[in-house]
């Protein structure tokens, strides 16, 4: 089947017949966990993510497999396709990740590079994960990118150029951009001085009002 009609089909919100059509005429399926990874031709992989559910719901009935599959191909595809926020500093990979999804609960600090043998890249993660745990107290999220060639989509939104250190508070604003590496010391300072972070650590300590 062509993956340009796969990509039609899987676009927008699907009625379950048409997504069970496709489903059955995908050049591969393979269930991953609690996942459906499908690929069709050249196209694009798409994961589609499943709770795990009880056997039985509230009703008393038994929820089959199909209806599961069913309550999910009614959902956008935007939605099925993006990666679960990771837990934990990182690093992880930008790709399949929106900076919406660690809005008020993580600080992320974006490495971008346009390869992974930059020296200014390796540098980077290296003084990182020297120390990880100094960035995780500051509820930090360390995402790297160094693919300028299938831009993720943190990279469409901040546009680097090179090697590019961006540090972000948890309101979701740019507060530094770096075209050096830092060592963690040095972005964990930074972060202190933010209002929000000042503003935890005064809930966390009052007597320091």
């Amino acid at each position: 089947m062509p993956s340009s009609v796969f990509q039609v089909r899987l676009s927008g919100l699907l009625p379950f017949s048409s997504f069970s059509a496709s489903l059955r005429h995908a050049s591969r399926s393979s269930v991953i966990g609690s996942s459906l990874l499908l690929t069709a031709g050249a196209g694009p992989r798409v994961r589609l993510g499943f709770r795990r559910v009880p056997a039985y719901m509230r009703t008393g009935g038994r929820m089959k497999p199909v209806q599961i599959l069913a309550l999910a191909a009614f959902l956008p595809l935007s939605a099925l396709a993006e990666t679960p926020a990771p837990e934990g500093p990182g690093p992880v990979e930008a790709r399949g990740l929106t900076l919406s999804q660690f809005l008020w609960t993580k600080r992320p600090v974006v490495v971008f590079a346009d390869t992974e043998a930059d020296p200014n890249f390796i540098r980077q993660m290296e003084m990182i994960a020297a120390r990880l745990d100094f960035l995780d107290e500051r509820d930090v999220i360390v995402i790297f990118d160094t693919s300028p060639d299938d831009p993720s989509e943190i990279r469409r939104t901040l546009h680097p150029r090179g090697f590019s250190l961006v540090i972000f508070d948890k309101d979701g604003q740019v507060k530094l951009r770096k075209p050096l590496p830092w060592d963690a010391r040095e972005i964990g300072r930074a972060i202190d001085k933010f209002p929000l972070r000042r503003d935890e650590l005064l809930e966390r300590n009052p007597a320091g009002r």
